[in-house]
């Protein structure tokens, strides 16, 4: 995953397919729809770095 944050403060994701995917589960994980088991720990890893990557601009 690569992310950028522009001079206007948006984010931009650059995810490859597999955390596209991921992505998908993560979205369906937060609106209570079931995912599969065994992607559970992907899922929290690339919700982390999404997590990081929100979390670098300083607040206003």
């Amino acid at each position: 995953m690569k992310h950028e944050i522009t001079p206007e403060g948006h984010l931009k994701l650059e995810l490859n397919a597999r955390e596209r995917q991921l992505l998908k589960y993560l979205a369906e994980r937060a609106t209570f729809v079931d995912t599969p088991p065994e992607e559970q720990s992907a899922i929290l890893r690339l919700a982390e770095q999404i997590l990081s990557a929100l979390g670098e601009k300083a607040e206003p």
